[in-house]
């Protein structure tokens, strides 16, 4: 499971007249059990543990959660525990154990199932069940989740730098987990990293943000938020890309199609947004250069023609004046 993660469990609390709470466990490939709850801007981490998933996951269906997606390796370690004995232990979670395994019964998750789908010998938590369960009324379908993510999902244009220094690799690896988490528990199935982006903060921690779209809107994640969303037509994106700038930080990865699109924003010259921001655009440029970004190169990429904004803008004492440095020859 190097460089990724499997989605573990997602339940959810119906709450009358609003949306449901949700909450995903996932296991990270560095054995790592994330916790998710709508509306909480952290995320809690603990090291794996088969009992204490199956704790959890019964203390929750006790209090009123329904399951609406579970792997099948999920499942079949709760059944582990199940037949080990959990509930001897555990008497107050029997009407939880209860429950999951009338879902269980609901949807298909027999012994031969789990049998064919996971690897090694799964015992029969089945034979536990007392039978029917009142568990509530459930959607016709589960969510359609995928179960494994590589770390690579959502670069159109290849994943991350992989010469970053190990102080950053690892920060931006586990941001980038994270985010795909968040993003399928909003149901974006289809979506694309607009930008990453990262800052050495003052204690020597690295902080890594992102802007990711799903083609009608734009999410910017910070890691311990809740993603901030705009209207994909809103406002331009080289306003956001250089106030990320200007407060310090560093491109990491930015699509080509994020590149047309701030290329062709910075040609229009707006001065509203433009005008303070002259040094973050001149170190753009300088960024271009450096790695062989070009209008021709753009328009190849694209399919279409990109605005050469490259030596339009220095912006110094409000006036649009053309750079001096010359320009890279095109490629």
């Amino acid at each position: 499971m190097t460089g990724g993660y499997r989605f573990c469990i997602t339940l959810t609390h119906p709450i009358e007249g609003k949306k449901p709470e949700i909450l995903t466990i996932v296991e990270t490939g560095e054995r790592k059990m994330l916790y998710f709850r709508q509306g909480m801007g952290t995320v809690f981490s603990m090291e794996t543990d088969r009992e204490q998933l199956c704790m959890d996951v019964f203390v929750y269906l006790q209090n009123g959660f329904e399951i609406q997606y579970m792997s099948e390796e999920c499942c079949a370690r709760l059944w582990e525990e199940i037949v080990g004995g959990f509930t001897k232990k555990y008497r107050e979670l029997q009407a939880g154990e209860q429950l999951f395994l009338t879902y269980c019964s609901d949807y298909g998750y027999s012994l031969e199932f789990l049998q064919e789908s996971v690897d090694g010998q799964v015992p029969d938590a089945m034979q536990k069940w007392a039978g029917r369960h009142e568990i509530g009324n459930r959607p016709e379908s589960t969510p359609q989740i995928p179960e494994w993510m590589g770390l690579g999902t959502g670069f159109t244009d290849g994943v991350y730098p992989d010469d970053l220094p190990e102080a950053e690799t690892r920060p931006v690896a586990k941001f980038i987990r994270e985010c795909h988490v968040q993003l399928y528990v909003r149901r974006w199935e289809e979506f694309e990293y607009i930008f990453v982006m990262t800052k050495q903060g003052g204690d020597g921690k690295v902080d890594v943000q992102a802007a990711i779209s799903d083609g009608e809107e734009l999410a910017f994640f910070k890691k311990g938020r809740p993603p901030e969303n705009i209207p994909q037509q809103g406002v331009p994106l080289s306003f956001f890309f250089l106030r990320y700038l200007k407060a310090g930080y560093h491109i990491v990865y930015m699509s080509a199609a994020a590149h047309g699109t701030v290329w062709k924003e910075l040609a229009k010259g707006r001065p509203e947004y433009l005008r303070p921001y002259g040094v973050q655009i001149r170190d753009y440029a300088g960024y271009c250069r450096k790695h062989g970004i070009t209008k021709n190169r753009l328009s190849r990429k694209l399919g279409k023609e990109v605005t050469d904004f490259m030596g339009m803008y220095s912006l110094e004492g409000g006036k649009n004046e053309r750079m001096t440095l010359p320009l890279q020859q095109p490629c």
